[in-house]
């Protein structure tokens, strides 16, 4: 493979329905629109949580993780884009803050990890939402809004709507 080729994975959780399956065609015709090879896969995510018992951001995790590498080893790819970004990381050290954590749960998400041979990098990890949707509009590049990310159904999304506005009163460069 061509080592600066981009090949376009997208992982439907099936955890919104409709919303979900918009989103995965939103991915799939902006990848032929910019001619970007895709791969994508639809996981009955639910369905998977009752028969392991896994949390719901857990079960996801480790199924999309799966999808991905098997689609890098498909293009033989040895790097993998994340779009993880600075709200991201803020929400994960705060939230092992709040479960108690010791100086390395502090570092929060790596820019750069090894995993089953394949480096995880984030190029957006610096990056806050708020600019990335702000970057998104200015230049016309499609993008999905995720409904369950205003839910407090989940302790990050908590993390996210309550207690960083509350910090970022104090400190407005929290994030």
């Amino acid at each position: 493979p061509h080592p600066d080729r981009l090949i376009a994975a997208h992982v439907n959780h099936r955890f919104r329905g409709a919303e979900s399956d918009a989103e995965a065609e939103l991915v799939k015709q902006t990848a032929i629109a910019w001619g970007i090879p895709h791969e994508s896969t639809s996981i009955d995510v639910p369905r998977y949580i009752g028969e392991t018992g896994l949390n719901a951001q857990a079960a996801a995790r480790l199924k999309r993780y799966a999808f991905l590498g098997q689609v890098a080893s498909k293009h033989g790819a040895r790097k993998l884009l994340l779009g993880h970004h600075a709200d991201d990381q803020a929400e994960t050290v705060l939230m092992r803050v709040l479960r108690g954590t010791g100086i390395s749960g502090l570092a929060g998400i790596p820019h750069r990890r090894t995993e089953n041979n394949l480096e995880l990098i984030r190029p957006l990890l610096r990056i806050t939402k708020q600019e990335l949707v702000a970057y998104c509009e200015r230049n016309g590049i499609p993008f999905a809004i995720d409904s369950s990310n205003e839910s407090r159904k989940y302790f990050r999304n908590t993390v996210r709507l309550d207690l960083i506005p509350l910090l970022e009163r104090h400190n407005p460069r929290l994030k």
